[in-house]
């Protein structure tokens, strides 16, 4: 076979051009190592931030010591990044994860009365004040007995019990507290006492978290609509969730059209 058949192989052609673009490839990964910008914005706010920081300007020996661990640091997740450290790093896994989802975060539109409506609609219970109570109370820090001697004196006259108790730092009258609220602040037990007393009268001694309390309801709040400007603000953050949500949740199912899950055989 002579040189000039040998050139027209299809196959020895196919064979030399690709010898010849790994050789290039190879030249060029191997004499042009990987580059790390520094911008001047970059420095510019290094410097800013640990001026700030600092509170006085930097020495130009100071700002190469801080270019210097830039580029350390720099040079470092390049190699990470290289040796496939990530792809075991649980924590970077879900830093990346975490970045994903702002990325893929879009701005929503603003709710039409509507939408807000449907949603409201659909949810009315999260719009709803908590049940609650309004109540009076004496308190004792320590001493059941003097509760359960003003307790008899209260029976007598209901009048007196300005003069009855120890103080209590968040007054006598206590107007619409949730349960939650009772429960941080004179725990289970008062709250579930409390739900169970008759509107109107004097009870006690009734124990607390904190100590005895002679205790007359004076109304228990069923729950109701939040007031409009509370209700307008909470409905249009929450559509807005809501939407962002779903916008997340459409382009999550795009891409994961473009992976093959494979899960282990879990037979047997």
């Amino acid at each position: 076979m002579n040189t000039t058949r040998l050139l027209r192989d299809p196959l020895l052609i196919f064979v030399l051009l690709g010898g010849t673009i790994y050789y290039a490839y190879s030249q060029l990964t191997t004499e042009n190592n990987p580059q790390i910008l520094v911008s001047q914005s970059t420095i510019r706010d290094l410097v800013n931030a640990r001026e700030l920081v600092l509170d006085r300007s930097l020495s130009p020996a100071e700002q190469q010591i801080l270019l210097d661990a830039y580029v350390d640091r720099e040079i470092l997740v390049h190699e990470a990044i290289a040796r496939g450290l990530y792809r075991k790093d649980s924590r970077i896994h879900k830093r990346l994860a975490e970045k994903m989802y702002f990325l893929l975060d879009e701005a929503p539109p603003e709710p039409s009365a509507q939408q807000l409506q449907a949603h409201f609609d659909a949810h009315r219970e999260d719009y709803l004040t908590p049940r609650s109570v309004t109540f009076e109370h004496v308190f004792f820090k320590t001493d059941r007995q003097r509760a359960e001697e003003a307790m008899a004196v209260v029976r007598a006259n209901a009048t007196t019990t300005e003069q009855l108790g120890d103080t209590f730092w968040l007054g006598r009258r206590m107007e619409r507290y949730s349960s939650v609220q009772l429960l941080m602040l004179l725990g289970f037990e008062f709250d579930q006492a409390l739900r169970r007393l008759p509107v109107g009268e004097w009870h006690g001694p009734v124990k607390s978290a904190r100590g005895w309390h002679l205790v007359r309801v004076e109304q228990h709040h069923e729950p109701r609509v939040l007031p409009d400007e509370e209700l307008k603000r909470r409905l249009a953050a929450d559509w807005k969730d809501n939407w962002r949500e779903q916008q997340r949740e459409r382009q999550l199912a795009q891409l994961r059209q473009r992976y093959d899950v494979v899960y282990p055989d879990r037979e047997g």
